[in-house]
């Protein structure tokens, strides 16, 4: 599965790419990845790497959008590529107006290959549905809801309706429950409507 994606870089970019120090074995490692995979993919990759995000496995594949982790050459961490297949895409710009702990951060937006491209925090304890299946504390479980509750509260004082809250939108990271997918996400209109 691994792969570069983002837009071709410059030759400062290119250089800048190579002079990162990335330690694919630890990434490996911290993603449950087989680390020889990833060495065997960048040592063939010639005049590596061309892109900033190394693609390491597909999380979901609908028909609005395909889902990765990655690793974010640059910044030497995970992240989540999340690429969509739609030619206009605004759910990027109303995830990364919100600004709020316990809201899933975008880091960047981009197109590549005419597919609108979000760079999102790795939230590696999965969504609520699952956290919530593992665990058997369930005050834990009601923290982790009630977070994500004052991330929907911080959009809604914005002026933000998110649209699609359900437990799998609500992801886990570092024990802190973060609103996600803002794909059906509304501003507010002059009549008070949302729409």
């Amino acid at each position: 599965m691994p792969g570069w994606w983002g837009p071709e870089t410059s030759e400062a970019e290119q250089a800048q790419l190579v002079a990162v120090e990335c330690d694919l074995v630890q990434f490996a490692e911290q993603l449950g990845y087989d680390d020889e995979t990833l060495l065997e993919f960048a040592n063939s990759t010639t005049n590596w790497p061309r892109r900033r995000y190394l693609v390491c496995e597909r999380l979901s594949l609908t028909r609005w959008a395909a889902v990765y982790v990655a690793i974010d050459w640059i910044a030497s961490r995970p992240v989540v590529l999340k690429i969509s297949q739609l030619a206009i895409e605004p759910e990027g710009r109303h995830a990364a107006l919100v600004g709020h702990p316990n809201v899933v951060t975008v880091y960047d937006m981009f197109v590549c290959e005419g597919c609108p491209t979000m760079v999102l925090e790795r939230c590696s304890q999965d969504n609520l549905k699952d956290y919530a299946y593992c665990s058997d504390e369930w005050p834990l479980v009601l923290e982790r809801a009630l977070e994500a509750g004052r991330g929907l509260a911080h959009c809604h004082a914005l002026g933000l309706v998110h649209g699609d809250i359900k437990p799998v939108n609500i992801l886990i990271a570092d024990e802190v429950g973060k609103l996600a997918d803002f794909g059906l996400a509304r501003g507010e209109t002059e009549d008070g409507h949302y729409g």
